[in-house]
Order: structure tokens, then sequence, then C-alpha cells
């Protein structure tokens, strides 16, 4: 479903009236999807200043912070940060969790919360986790669902919070239902 949205929603970026343009735009940033950045990036440089300022509130809203401010080039070297990112640190992340080290799998954890635009994919990656056999690693997991936003980990959370009777686990696990919640409405 969300793939579809997110066809139509392309197809209205270049298309149609401004309005439509910049709804378009923001609807797009609302899905999180790392696949829209490249053609926000091209609307940066739009004709019309409304839309490439809306391209520029939808980028600050999927990298979670204003890390290009005005500038098309900053905000395209994030993107290649961010692309580097996902090919290193996201495979060190699951090594660390894998491995099962404590230390090197929390401090992968905390590296990880420095890049929301790959949410989705930590999500997925992350929620087989929030049961982990060591006790700072499955806390360090539950506080990266919820500081990435990762809505997709509601009913996992959830589950692990009723069956759970794990102290510090169950109280990171509780902080990113709530954090969570309130990002909901």
């Amino acid at each position: 479903v969300e793939e579809a949205r997110a066809g139509l929603l392309r197809r209205c970026l270049w298309n149609g009236s401004l309005a439509r343009r910049r709804q378009a735009v923001a609807s797009l940033a609302s899905l999180h999807d790392a696949s829209v950045v490249p053609e926000l990036l091209k609307m940066l440089g739009d004709e019309d200043a409304s839309v490439a300022t809306c391209a520029r509130d939808a980028l600050r809203r999927i990298a979670g912070s204003d890390v290009g401010g005005e500038s098309p080039a900053r905000w395209r070297r994030w993107y290649e940060l961010e692309r580097a990112w996902r090919g290193t640190g996201f495979a060190a992340l699951q090594d660390a969790l894998r491995a099962g080290e404590p230390g090197p799998a929390v401090r992968s954890l905390r590296d990880a919360k420095g890049h929301p635009l790959f949410r989705r994919e930590l999500e997925t990656l992350l929620v087989p986790f929030i049961s982990h056999r060591e006790p700072a690693v499955a806390a360090a997991v539950c506080s990266t669902l919820g500081e990435l936003d990762c809505r997709g980990a509601i009913d996992a959370l959830e589950k692990f919070v009723a069956a759970s009777r794990r102290g510090r686990v169950l109280g990171e696990a509780r902080k990113a239902l709530a954090r969570l919640s309130d990002s909901t409405g």
C-alpha cells in the first residue's frame, strides 16, 4: 500500500497545480521513505520557490534535523553520507547484534540513531532483537526504535511489554511505546 501511495505521489510531484505539488511533497515526507530523497533533492531547484521550500521542509522531516539548511549541495552531501553509512554502518550493526556482545551492539545502535533516513530498514532489522538475550542490547534496541520513530514496531513492543518481566528492558520498551504513541497522535 505504501509503495503504491508513494508511486502516485511521485507522479504528482512534477504535474498539476502548485498546491497539489506541495501537498505531494509533504505527503512523501510523511512516509519517511529513503527512496523519495532523490526526487526531493531535485525539487530543491524547482522554479517555484514554494515547492523548493516544501522539498527542504520534507528533507528536514526525513533527516530529523536541518542538516542541509538552505544549501542543495549540503543536502546532496548529507544524502551521499547516509548512503555510505547504509553500506557500512548498517552491516556493522547487523554483525554486532548477531554477535550479541553488549558493548559493540550498543555502540552500533547509538550510531544508528543518527541515521533516521533508514528507519524502515532499521525497524525491520531491530524488531526481532527486542527480546535479545543480553538486557543491555535489548534495552538499546527498544530505545533506538522509539527515538527513530519506528511506528511499525508498536505491536512487537506491546507484545514484549505484555509478556516480559525483564526490568530495565521492560522500562525501555515502555518508554519507546510512549514515545511512539505520542508521535502517532
